[in-house]
């Protein structure tokens, strides 16, 4: 009677643990299987404040780090990425410490795996200091660059703590988002994505509708005109 008992505990433990449900907080370590040439990369996932599941993905030879878009969880399967056009989807394993799954890169289907390291560790969202009504808004801006066009939204807004908070979304690369941090001395911008040691310096015209400028990444400089969008025209 005793062995039963003890047979019944162990039974009842073991489904209580299946049935728990997956959780993808943490830090993981993964590796996409690319032919010839396998890729790391690193996710940080946590909860907000309201309950929410935010995150950062980190990889590439430059170890950039960007905020994810996406991360959605349906039973044990995880759904993330940072850019809408390469998304991550995943099956977690019996122990809830790896995931196992396909990613999406350039058009191929890559297999990949993860293993949660410890805990998640997302810095801080940077700050700038409040900008003027005349800079604070939504921009539209378009990079010319090797015979392609670049479109994307920078978008500038006054926090009541006397802080102002950026980014920007490039419409042609999924909606990847960086974090920005902003300057103002007059009518002169300036414009910093740490992440990708990019800047952007330019003049804010009279009327608040241009910023006309130059946007630099390594030692690529180009011409950039920022212009206000419009309500109906906002992307």
């Amino acid at each position: 009677m005793k062995n039963l008992v003890i047979v019944f505990a162990l039974l009842a433990t073991s489904s209580a643990q299946a049935q728990r449900p997956a959780d993808p907080s943490g830090h993981w370590k993964g590796t996409i299987e690319i032919p010839g040439n396998a890729m790391d990369f690193e996710i940080d996932v946590a909860r907000s404040a309201r309950g929410e599941f935010v995150g950062t993905a980190t990889g590439g030879s430059d170890r950039v780090t960007l905020p994810l878009q996406k991360i959605a969880l349906d039973g044990n399967k995880l759904t993330f990425y940072a850019r809408t056009d390469q998304p991550f989807q995943g099956e977690f394993s019996a122990s809830g410490n790896m995931i196992s799954g396909t990613a999406t890169l350039s058009g191929y289907t890559l297999s990949f795996g993860m293993s949660r390291t410890g805990d998640a560790n997302i810095e801080p969202r940077p700050t700038s200091l409040a900008v003027s009504k005349d800079l604070e808004g939504v921009w539209n801006g378009v990079l010319s660059a090797g015979g392609r066009e670049f479109h994307f939204v920078l978008s500038i807004a006054n926090q009541h703590d006397g802080t102002a908070l950026a980014h920007q979304v490039n419409l042609d690369e999924g909606g990847l988002m960086l974090y920005l941090v902003v300057g103002q001395k007059g009518r002169h911008v300036t414009i910093e994505a740490r992440s990708v040691a990019a800047s952007y310096a330019g003049d804010l015209n009279a009327a608040g509708t241009e910023i006309a400028g130059t946007w630099t990444q390594g030692t690529l400089s180009l011409p950039l005109t920022l212009t206000r969008a419009t309500v109906e025209g906002q992307r």
